[in-house]
Formats: C-alpha cells, structure tokens, sequence
C-alpha cells in the first residue's frame, strides 16, 4: 500500500515538476536532492520558532497551497504568499504581545526528491510558552511538496493535521458531563 501511494505521488510530482522546473524532471529519486531536501523541514520549523515568519515566506511558491491551522485550531485553507502572510501576520502578533516563545521538534522526516521536485512526510512536536505557562506539546504530521529552483527549494504545498488529538482543556472537560 505505501508503495502504491508513493508511486502515485511520485506520478503527481512529476506531471507538476515538468511544467514548472528548472531541470529536467527524470523521475528517478536523486540521492543529492533528497538530501539537499531533507534539511528544509527542520529550517522551516526552527524559522517559525524564531518568529522568521519572512523566512518562511520567502521559500513559498508565490502560488503555494497550505491547508493547516489557526491560532484558535480550527483548519484554514490559504493560497497564495498573500493568504499565507496573512495566517503568519496574526501569528507573529500573538507571539509578540502574548511574549509567546514556539518550540518545535522534528520528530521524523521520510524525504525523497527528483532533481527537480521532491516531497517531505513529517512528524513533529510542537509547545507554546508565554509568560503564565506552557501549551502543549501538540503532536502533528506534515506533508510538504516543493519544486527545485536555482537557488534551492520553494514550498508548492503544504498539509498539516494532528497526529494525536490534543487533551481537552479540564474546564471544558468537566462541563461536558
């Protein structure tokens, strides 16, 4: 079965990676561009650590799609640099007047690219501290796509979900019985 799903996906990234990437798209893993792959999802999640949400944005494709969450958990579509900036605007303003500090930990990172597109499963961990505690750690899956450009990679989609179901908070808890 996963081999199936890797195939299919690896058929998807393919019919993408020919419209639009710089090199020949050969369809056959490349060690040098999984590896070179591989250590995006950890920069990515250390730059939203730091609050570097412009960093983050600036390795979107311009027409990027993510579905992922919003500071109140409920799921959010954006496309777009525009749609996204405007989910991590509000998420830089949070960590800024709430003095939010994230900590994120890559937990798993299964990575496999072409010399022109490539795609990430992850696992991670998240917690949010301010100053009257700590939130988390949440537990989430990721799945990033991203094509090959000159100058490294730029993220066309991304997919975010819990892998664990995070504990309802003891006050909502209790009202619920």
């Amino acid at each position: 079965m996963r081999h199936t799903a890797m195939v299919v996906l690896v058929g998807m990234i393919g019919t993408l990676g020919c419209t639009r990437a710089s090199a020949p798209a050969t369809g056959e893993w490349d060690a040098a561009a999984t590896a070179s792959l591989k250590a995006e999802p950890e920069a990515m999640l250390n730059e939203i650590d730091a609050g570097h949400f412009e960093a983050v944005e600036a390795k979107m494709d311009s027409d990027a799609i993510a579905f992922d969450f919003d500071s109140s958990n409920a799921p959010v579509r954006m496309q777009g640099v525009a749609d996204i900036k405007k989910v991590f605007d509000g998420y830089a303003n949070m960590m800024k007047t709430q003095q939010l500090k994230m900590k994120s930990t890559l937990v798993s990172s299964d990575c496999r690219a072409t010399t022109s597109m490539g795609f990430c499963a992850i696992e991670f961990d998240q917690s949010a501290t301010t100053p009257t505690g700590t939130m988390g750690p949440y537990k989430f899956r990721g799945t990033l796509v991203a094509r090959r450009v000159a100058d490294g990679w730029r993220w066309a989609h991304w997919h975010g979900s819990f892998r664990e179901m995070p504990a309802m908070p003891a006050a909502a808890a209790s009202a619920k019985h």
